[in-house]
């Protein structure tokens, strides 16, 4: 056993070196023979999954320059996977999309271990990229839902996740709420712009309320005082 670890310890030490040059900390992880597998989920309250993909990089791992500038890396798609095992990671990315409370999009990564077929959640990516060569667009067309669509339909969960929110107009004191594309008064708080905290309203009524993205959201009402 001493012999083994003296035996990591010396082909750890020049990479971990290199490491503190850059960082204070370093992660030590066990090294696994895997395929990576990756699910495009797209929704707010009911997301679906795509069909799986794999990434094969030209070098032992998928750096930079397996990604952008040689074009000797594969994405199959989708993944040579039996029906069990692709139905199983593409339940497992909407679990971990719900799970984190995600909205609109994310790219889910698996690692499966070659021998036992081991599934590993690597990362959850909630900004994929968007380029020709993107995963997550690739994905969804192999999936039926081509580029132009899949837009449409991301700017349609964006309206649909804002029309939720609560804001102020442009009448200081009243807080207004999107339903059924039309604007509906739910309190005048008499007070002005909202800001984080609780306000009251001009009937006495106290609502908790946080500025989200320049939208003042109502979190909960209080009840009167």
């Amino acid at each position: 056993a001493a012999e083994l670890i003296g035996s990591l310890v010396a082909r750890l030490s020049p990479a971990l070196d290199e490491a503190f040059c850059h960082d204070a900390k370093a992660v030590v992880e066990k090294g696994l023979d895997v395929r990576e597998i990756e699910v495009a989920v797209l929704g707010n309250g009911e997301p679906v999954a795509s069909v799986p993909g794999e990434i094969v990089p030209s070098g032992e791992f998928y750096d930079y320059a397996a990604k952008y500038l040689d074009d000797a890396s594969e994405l199959r798609i989708p993944a040579p996977l039996d029906a069990e095992t692709a139905a199983r990671v593409r339940d497992l990315a909407v679990r971990a999309f719900r799970a984190l409370d995600l909205a609109g999009l994310a790219r889910v990564d698996f690692f499966l271990e070659k021998t036992g077929g081991t599934l590993w959640l690597n990362e959850v990516n909630t900004l994929p990229g968007f380029t020709p060569i993107s995963m997550y667009p690739k994905l969804w067309e192999a999936s039926g839902l081509p580029f132009p669509r899949l837009v449409d339909r991301l700017i349609t969960l964006a309206f649909d996740r804002h029309g939720r929110l609560l804001w102020t107009e442009t009448y200081p004191g009243l807080v207004c709420r999107m339903e059924g594309g039309a604007r509906r008064v739910v309190a005048d708080t008499g007070v002005g712009m909202f800001a984080d905290g609780i306000k009251a309203t001009t009937d006495g009524r106290l609502f908790v309320a946080t500025v989200n993205g320049g939208c003042v959201q109502i979190l909960s009402e209080e009840g009167a005082k």
